[in-house]
């Protein structure tokens, strides 16, 4: 989807979101592309933006397209998922992986205490199962 087209309609959606949270493939192998997508969602909106990164901040810094691509994020979790260091809590998914509060939208317990999946039921009657690790409704009772 072409940015121009992913900013208009978070621009629709913005009164029913928080904001806009990328996450893996990998982001930043489309660094210019999320460069962009960023800068104009925080010219454009009020929206919040978290970005998961399988690169450490290290490696983020050290390359110039990564850095800018993460210049207008509100949050950059960084580093690549450690299952030998698995968290059973919040959204690092492993300790080494770093978190990078760049604005004071939010503060790093703000990623503590959230839930591992969440179930969504609309008033259509369509489900929703999201999160880290989101419970299987397939599962035997």
């Amino acid at each position: 989807m072409p940015v121009e087209d992913l900013v208009r309609r978070l621009r629709q959606d913005e009164p029913a979101i928080e904001g806009l949270t990328l996450s893996g493939g990998e982001p930043l192998d489309q660094a210019e592309a999320v460069a962009e997508l960023l800068r104009r969602v925080r010219q454009e909106t009020g929206l919040s933006m978290v970005l998961f990164t399988g690169y450490t901040w290290e490696e983020v810094q050290a390359d110039e397209r990564r850095k800018a691509a993460v210049a207008c994020a509100d949050v950059v979790l960084a580093g690549r998922y450690d299952g030998s260091r698995r968290l059973a809590h919040g959204l690092r998914g492993s300790q080494n992986k770093t978190l990078h509060c760049l604005t004071d939208r939010y503060a790093p317990g703000d990623f503590d205490d959230v839930p591992v999946g969440e179930v969504v039921i609309g008033p259509d009657g369509d489900i929703t199962v999201s999160g880290i690790e989101p419970p299987r409704l397939d599962s035997p009772r």
